[in-house]
């Protein structure tokens, strides 16, 4: 056996929830919504209507059964899509006889994707029928019609893509912004605010509109974080580097003109969904905020990626994203704004030069791959959470002379940096910072060798032990990319044959001994199907007992992707002792885990 962990993450979860699927009546029918943008008002293609009509429609054409799958906001371009995804393991396995959806569109806007997915629910002898257009598939003419429905409704997104962008080009071309407002700016509607710098922060929280963001059509200066762009710059200015700042204001308080001291709050990367809790700046944050001309009064157009129809219906995660021809970066032309400027126009293009001029960080070239460190995501201070209750993982780190340590990330993103203090600017009253660590705590911090930490876990590992009812799970997967839905198929002939032997039986058209004899033989033919008869899989699930010693021979990076998945937290005290094991369900059990997870009085 290789030292390679032969499964997934997704097939990990899958081998804990699935089960083999069990007989089905006939007739079973999947129904799919979808919708790109949910719209109040929009009665007429609402996510309550498309499945309510679909299921009518199903109901009264002889559904005994009906299923339902959907997602919401999701673009029918291509299949990254959970609901469409979850329709297709329903269809793999055997469990669904017909696919049914309101309109053509709503399965897919692709043409290739919209003729593959007939194509799979053809070899899984499934029916796919459209309400609206009334498309059968079962028929030559269904297939004809849907081919070239499929086609109009790619069109649409291809046409709809092009007028987008000659909208985006007429709106940067009068001075407006496009998309979410940058730190420092807001929309104005103080009394309707729902920004993340508003409640809480922003002094004019809940307060009337402002009247000059035209109600809100126009961005206006935000009361707090406007000194925050101002210091940014000014800070970069006088030789600071990205990082440098975005420390700086992750850990210090500054008083404001008007004497409130307050710690500004970033807004987040655009396209990066935000997370609940204490957002902080980041390299990347500051770089782009010392990049965007919107500061200094002018609109940017950049280079955009173009519509990608790429898809891969079996394996979303393997589409390519849209790609840019040319330097994202790249700032094609500006065009003056009708917003409020944050800066002069002159400090915008000095920082400009100033960023072109200085050394970048150099990038790795080695082509080695990035260490794994094996609690990385799981591993957490035990002193934080006491003292501060707040969770901060501990990271792992690689010293120059090849020792590997864990160390908490408060004294990383809290901590006043080791670097020689600067002395910090004074920009419109701005005053200097107030660091907010606190020092007791940082003092009880040390770096820990990760094999103190890791010997432990080695030793909590040891007394996993996997279910037999796991093993076909297991064994499927080993044989087949898609698990037990690929036995589910193989037999599902088998049951079909079994429950018609017992209706038979029922209605007194065979005998009781006949009834045994031909069931004992269908069962032995499902049987000789589960992947725990197979030789191969055998010797794999020899592997597994006992599980410690599997678990030594695994790499750095597939204990990683398991201890995420068996555990929800471990902490750790100051001295690199466990205090407290916090497994995910059913491995709390499985490990026969104390009460609460804790491991030792303290």
């Amino acid at each position: 056996m290789t030292n390679n962990f032969p499964f997934e993450r997704g097939d990990i979860l899958s081998l804990i929830s699935e089960e083999v699927a069990k007989s089905r009546p006939d007739n079973v029918w999947a129904v799919y919504s979808r919708k790109s943008r949910v719209k109040p008002n929009d009665p007429g293609y609402s996510m309550e209507y498309q499945p309510e009509t679909a299921e009518k429609y199903a109901r009264d054409h002889g559904a005994k059964e009906v299923l339902f799958f959907q997602d919401v906001d999701r673009s029918g371009k291509n299949s990254k899509r959970e609901g469409f995804q979850d329709l297709l393991r329903a269809v793999k396995s055997g469990r669904v006889d017909v696919v049914l959806v309101h309109r053509i569109d709503r399965i897919f806007r692709n043409h290739r994707s919209t003729l593959e997915l007939i194509d799979l629910l053809k070899k899984h002898k499934v029916i796919f029928i459209s309400v609206t257009e009334n498309i059968d598939t079962s028929t030559w003419w269904g297939r004809l019609v849907l081919a070239v429905l499929s086609s109009l409704a790619e069109a649409y997104i291809l046409q709809t893509s092009d007028r987008n962008r000659e909208i985006f080009d007429s709106v940067r071309s009068h001075g407006k912004q496009l998309g979410r407002h940058p730190l420092g700016y807001c929309n104005g509607l103080c009394s309707t605010c729902k920004d993340f710098n508003g409640n809480g922060y922003c002094p004019l929280y809940g307060m009337p509109d402002r009247p000059e963001s035209l109600r809100g059509t126009l961005m206006v200066p935000h009361p707090m974080d406007r000194h925050a762009v101002v210091l940014i710059y000014n800070l970069y200015k006088q030789g600071w580097s990205f990082r440098d700042i975005a420390d700086y204001l992750n850990k210090s308080l500054v008083a404001l003109p008007d004497g409130t001291q307050v710690k500004f709050r970033p807004r987040g990367l655009y396209g990066v969904k935000r997370r609940e809790g204490e957002q902080k700046f980041s390299r990347e944050s500051i770089r782009v905020i010392l990049s965007n001309p919107d500061y200094a009064g002018y609109i940017p157009e950049r280079r955009r990626p173009q519509l990608s129809m790429e898809d891969d219906l079996e394996h979303p995660e393997n589409i390519p994203n849209a790609k840019i021809d040319g330097n994202a970066r790249e700032i094609l032309s500006l065009h003056p704004a009708n917003h409020e400027s944050l800066i002069p126009y002159s400090l915008w293009l000095e920082v400009q030069s100033l960023k072109k001029t200085r050394a970048t960080a150099p990038t790795a070239i080695s082509g080695k791959p990035a260490r794994k460190y094996p609690l990385s995501g799981v591993a957490r201070c035990w002193e934080c959470y006491e003292t501060l209750e707040k969770e901060y993982t501990l990271r792992g780190s690689t010293g120059g002379r090849g020792h590997i340590y864990y160390r908490c990330a408060y004294t990383q993103d809290i901590a006043p940096s080791r670097k020689k203090n600067r002395k910090t600017p004074r920009v419109e009253g701005v005053n200097t910072m107030i660091n907010v660590a606190d020092q007791q705590l940082l003092a009880r911090h040390k770096q820990i060798p990760a094999r103190k930490l890791e010997e432990q876990i080695d030793s909590l590992m040891a007394h996993l032990v996997i279910p037999r009812e796991w093993e076909d799970m297991i064994a499927a997967y080993f044989l087949d990319d898609d698990g037990m839905a690929a036995v589910d198929r193989a037999g599902h002939t088998f049951q079909r044959d079994l429950q018609k032997l017992k209706d038979q039986y029922e209605a007194g058209l065979i005998s009781g001994p006949e009834l045994e004899r031909k069931s004992r033989l269908l069962q032995g033919s499902l049987k000789e199907l589960m992947p725990t008869s197979k030789p191969e899989s055998i010797e794999i699930l020899k592997e597994l007992r006992p599980f410690g010693i599997f678990w030594q021979r695994l790499q750095d990076g597939d204990k990683h992707i398991l201890l995420g998945i068996v555990f929800d937290s471990l902490y750790f005290n100051h001295e690199g002792k466990l205090i407290r094991a916090l497994a995910n369900e059913p491995f709390d059990r499985l490990l026969n885990l104390p009460s609460g997870g804790l491991m030792v009085d303290e």
